[in-house]
């Protein structure tokens, strides 16, 4: 274990072997050694939250400065101005933008391949990335080139995952609230939860491929997105996963909630408790914990009475349950908290 000998506020998870720092003087960023590469100079915009976009992906990092947003690469040399008003990571060579209200993305040389003319540009996922405009959404690909023509048919549209993007029709008109002066971020994300859970009982969720053909018909209440090539879904009080066919793989009416398959598990919910299926619907991690997140290089962190660990895909507990915060496993690297002490651990 290795201290983080800085007086910090909040620590990323590791990526591309690099965690954000967020202190008193701004954000920065340290390497798994706990070394200061990037000196925190960069602001810290609370809203919307900035601070899970200080990451790198693709050998650059989102920043902010003087209220604008640009990208730095992991020397801290300013790679792409400062200009825009929100930016997203990179990915797959391109990152979404907004300037104005208005969206698109640029390239890592800062040249522009998704005009800023759309009310939002997805993260490009699978060669696709979904666009709103007006009330049309549809789907282009890593040139700009309109791939699944705009379309009204739709109110919704995920992100590609195993080939298939969720689509919903309904009344999908969501006012996201902001977030109190005094408010933690925390309780903002389940404020903004729970107003995304009213309106999922307003529509009905199906899905597309890539060809944006609709292969399952928007007839679920919910339905999550592919994760090992199935879906969680339920259909009139019946609880289920589904293949990319829309064919029935098997049920799960004894757990209240089901989520997304993610290396090979998916975290469910029987009561207060989480546990983890696999792929054939059997309990492999017994429904003990009080909150969890996703399995993530064959590791979830999870709590217990308010603290927190990780276990590995058997249940295993590989650090112990006794810390503030631990992040999710990159690099091989964990980032935990414990009093007012951040360390990094190495995870082996």
């Amino acid at each position: 274990m290795k201290h983080i000998p800085y007086n910090c506020i909040e620590v990323s998870a590791f990526s591309e072997g690099m965690a954000s720092i967020l202190t008193d003087e701004g954000v920065g960023f340290i390497n798994t050694n706990g070394e200061l590469v990037i000196p925190p100079v960069f602001e810290h915009i609370q809203s919307p939250p900035m601070m899970n976009r200080y990451m790198f992906k693709e050998g650059l990092s989102a920043f902010a400065k003087d209220g604008k947003c640009g990208y730095i690469d992991k020397q801290g040399n300013v790679v792409i101005a400062p200009e825009y008003d929100l930016v997203l990571p990179f990915s797959q060579g391109i990152a979404s933008v907004s300037m104005e209200g208005k969206w698109g993305a640029i390239d890592q040389k800062g040249e522009t391949v998704i005009p800023m003319e759309y009310r939002f540009v997805q993260t490009m996922r699978e060669g696709l990335c979904g666009v709103y405009k007006d009330t049309f959404c549809g789907y282009l690909d890593q040139s700009g080139k309109t791939v699944i023509p705009l379309t009204d048919k739709y109110d919704l549209i995920h992100l590609f995952h195993c080939g298939m993007a969720i689509v919903s029709v309904g009344n999908w008109k969501l006012d996201l609230p902001k977030q109190n002066e005094n408010e933690s971020n925390d309780d903002f994300l389940k404020r903004v939860g729970k107003k995304v859970d009213e309106n999922f009982q307003k529509n009905s969720f199906g899905a597309i491929n890539q060809k944006g053909e609709l292969i399952i018909e928007p007839k679920y209440q919910f339905l999550s997105d592919f994760g090992d090539g199935l879906a969680a879904a339920a259909i009139d009080g019946k609880k289920m996963y589904i293949n990319t066919l829309g064919q029935t793989v098997f049920e799960v009416p004894q757990y209240d909630l089901h989520g997304s398959f993610n290396e090979g598990l998916a975290w469910v919910k029987s009561g207060e408790k989480y546990g983890c299926i696999d792929t054939s619907g059997k309990l492999v991690i017994p429904t003990e914990y009080d909150n969890t997140l996703v399995f993530k290089n064959k590791y979830a962190p999870v709590s217990k009475n308010g603290k927190w660990g990780l276990i590995d895909q058997n249940g295993t507990v590989q650090l112990p349950i006794e810390y503030d915060a631990v992040s999710t496993v990159e690099d091989g690297y964990a980032v935990v908290k414990k009093g007012d002490t951040w360390s990094i651990i190495g995870v082996k």
